[in-house]
């Protein structure tokens, strides 16, 4: 049976006093950082209980961080460790609460790992909340993560079925491209053989975004170029489903056409990372597609400036 994405409920909501009217959740879960789009939306939701969890890899000293309920453990875990550790300490029963997550602040690897741990948990459905900057800080200089990639490898309860036996020609990557060049040649090199599909956030967060975007890709082409295959794939950088129909579309394309080990790479907005973990979790469990991350030690804590368009998203889990 397809999955239609596309019916999945999203809404837009502009910034301004009352946003969140009608709203209102028993848990609400955001990843600090400094950013006016993050602690802004957190201070104006409404929710029985308030959740701050702190990546370590942004590196904020502890007096720098928020007051209430925090999650901060003291050094940096893995992205399965920290969420099961996060959800089974701060948050041991979920049922018959109804949950909202800003994914604006978190990092990639842990809000596709969350998605799957909600899922494994019976959680059916969720809202997400993700808020659009007015701009880049350094436009398309801004730095996110460290330039130091110490490890490429499958995000935890990512890990597909691969076949390594099978011909390295019949490998396939494909690249939600963001501003990193450092990540995702590091992502490209990592499956030199692979054929590599780019997915770019079209239509951009904002105008000038889509050409920063591309400049930074260009940057990446030496290792991503000599076995592209195609034209770009292109999916708003605001939707999730649309990202996921996408993934759907292409995979079955290219698996008729002979690939069989699958790569997928989330490197571009959070709600894209999203579409990546939804497709996964409704298609391609126990079968030979991963999702893989280049990891680094430090993340930027902060990187963007402004509040733009706010979006909620209502997740619906397999």
């Amino acid at each position: 049976m397809t999955t239609d994405y596309t019916i999945f409920y999203k809404e837009k909501r502009d910034p301004v006093d009352g946003w969140c009217s009608g709203l209102g959740w028993d848990l609400y879960v955001s990843a600090f950082n400094t950013t006016q789009r993050v602690r802004q939306v957190f201070e104006q939701v409404i929710a029985a209980e308030k959740r701050w969890l702190v990546h370590s890899e942004y590196g904020f000293a502890t007096a720098d961080l928020p007051t209430g309920l925090v999650f901060a453990p003291e050094k940096a875990l893995r992205e399965d460790e920290y969420i099961q550790t996060f959800l089974s300490d701060c948050c041991p029963d979920l049922a018959g609460k109804s949950l909202c997550v800003d994914i604006s602040g978190f990092m990639r690897p842990h809000l596709v790992f969350l998605v799957r741990a909600l899922s494994a948990l019976g959680v059916r459905q969720f809202d997400a909340i993700y808020t659009e900057p007015n701009q880049y800080l350094r436009r398309e200089q801004t730095v996110f993560s460290g330039t130091q990639v110490n490890d490429v490898r499958p995000i935890a309860g990512y890990e597909g079925l691969h076949d390594p036996d099978l011909k390295s020609d019949t490998d396939l990557m494909i690249i939600g491209a963001g501003y990193e060049d450092h990540l995702m040649s590091s992502a490209a090199y990592a499956k030199t053989n692979a054929r590599k599909l780019q997915l770019f956030g079209f239509p951009p967060l904002q105008p000038d975004f889509y050409q920063e975007n591309r400049l930074n890709a260009s940057r990446a082409a030496e290792a991503v170029s000599p076995i592209n295959e195609g034209r770009p794939l292109f999916a708003p950088s605001n939707d999730p489903f649309v990202t996921a129909s996408v993934l759907q579309r292409t995979v079955r394309d290219q698996q008729s056409r002979g690939a069989k080990n699958v790569y997928l790479c989330p490197l571009s907005s959070r709600p894209q990372a999203l579409g990546f973990a939804l497709y996964y979790l409704y298609e391609a469990v126990d079968s030979p597609v991963s999702i893989i991350y280049p990891f680094s030690q430090r993340y930027a804590q902060d990187s963007a400036n402004g509040v733009a368009r706010i979006w909620l998203y209502t997740v619906e889990l397999p």
